[in-house]
């Protein structure tokens, strides 16, 4: 098993009540990856929504998306895959293409995680990406066979177009201001006829 593998069966968490969800904390490896989860009632898919930082899921645009699709009867996972310390190497770019492989490390972890959390684990699987998670998501994508279907917002097509293209799962991609400015409305469309069928 590979150092990846490995870190997508440590995910273990810790629950404690917050705000509008529940908010999660998973070990993977040695650190600790937080957050929020919500699941409206009769919820019969999930979104995870990653951030490549520690308190990304706080923002307003995150929050924004998070209540579309929560509002389109859609569970969600806001999830900041790195610590603190990680994001300030993060943005001082001293980790290049390690940071890709450490965001996707800990999305294998986080769905794997939906997979065993009791009010989850019958759940489908869908993640809404935008900019910086995108090709981290594609790549997850392709590892693991849980995640049914992908919205990537913002992106940079020329990166990872071949990855999204080659993917098994329904795709949408997200690059036109205008469609950017209905980027929640165009998901919950997509995620519902994809993934509440």
């Amino acid at each position: 098993m590979d150092a990846m593998e490995q870190g997508s069966m440590l995910a273990e968490p810790f629950v404690s009540r917050g705000g509008m969800g529940t908010e999660q904390v998973l070990v993977v490896d040695d650190a600790m990856i937080e957050g929020t989860l919500s699941t409206p009632l009769g919820a019969r898919a999930i979104i995870v929504i990653p951030h490549a930082s520690s308190a990304g899921r706080f923002g307003p645009s995150s929050h924004f998306v998070s209540q579309v699709l929560q509002q389109a009867g859609l569970a969600t996972f806001q999830v900041d895959l790195l610590t603190p310390g990680e994001e300030a190497g993060l943005r001082s770019g001293k980790h290049g293409a390690q940071d890709t492989q450490l965001l996707v490390k800990r999305s294998l972890a986080v769905v794997e995680w939906l997979q065993s959390h009791p009010v989850t684990r019958t759940l489908a699987v869908g993640v809404f990406a935008s900019t910086t998670e995108t090709i981290a998501a594609s790549l997850t994508a392709e590892r693991s066979t849980a995640i049914r279907a992908i919205v990537s917002e913002g992106g940079y097509p020329d990166m990872f177009d071949e990855t999204l293209t080659s993917l098994p799962i329904p795709t949408l991609l997200i690059v036109g201001s205008d469609e950017r400015a209905r980027a929640p409305e165009l998901a919950s469309e997509f995620f519902a006829r994809h993934l509440l069928r």
